[in-house]
């Protein structure tokens, strides 16, 4: 057993330094930012609308979402829509994707929230949501979709496909381990909430 977790080990940092990191870190921009704790207010002009909801040009305001030129803001959630990822799948492609997921994604939060009534509070802070569909992330992306409990936001790779399968189990874990009354704190008992719900 100590063999196969030195393997890994030395496997993930070697591909960490293979992607231009230094070993033992991952995206240091990124888990520096500040915990949002409320949805930016939707003051800007809408540039698309995509089902039911705005996108809205980004104003900066919120440190490291520089290469998110754009917004979506729902009641669960605030998207940041990567430049990069809108190029590699063509704004149309991009934005028709986008329409899918959110056409689904209020009804698995207010699915989840109800699961877990009790021990969450009755209100819940919209959970920031970053595209990385281009691997900008280094290592992190093997995963499919991550949460970042230190920065507090969710971050999705590879497609709208891969977001399918791994958005809510995801927002769980932005449930479980920042606005549940007890934390999570435990790894495996945090995936397996997740897997549940």
């Amino acid at each position: 057993m100590k063999k196969i977790f030195a393997i890994l080990l030395a496997g993930l940092l070697l591909s960490s330094m293979a992607c231009g990191q230094k070993a033992g870190t991952v995206e240091t921009q990124e888990t520096a930012a500040p915990v949002a704790t409320e949805a930016p207010k939707a003051e800007a002009q809408a540039v698309r609308q995509v089902g039911a909801y705005d996108v809205v040009a980004n104003d900066g305001a919120k440190a490291g979402t520089e290469a998110y030129p754009y917004m979506v803001m729902t009641k669960y959630s605030v998207w940041y829509l990567a430049s990069a990822d809108i190029e590699l799948q063509g704004e149309d492609a991009f934005f028709e994707g986008l329409a899918e997921v959110l056409q689904y994604f209020d009804e698995d939060v207010a699915d989840a929230q109800k699961a877990l009534a009790g021990r969450i509070p009755a209100e819940i802070p919209p959970v920031e949501i970053r595209t990385d569909f281009c691997g900008q992330a280094g290592v992190s992306e093997s995963a499919g979709a991550y949460y970042n409990g230190m920065a507090n936001f969710i971050k999705l790779f590879h497609s709208w496909e891969m977001v399918r399968y791994a958005l809510l189990h995801e927002y769980v874990h932005y449930l479980t381990i920042h606005c549940a009354e007890k934390k999570v704190l435990s790894g495996f008992y945090a995936e397996a909430v997740a897997e549940y719900v």
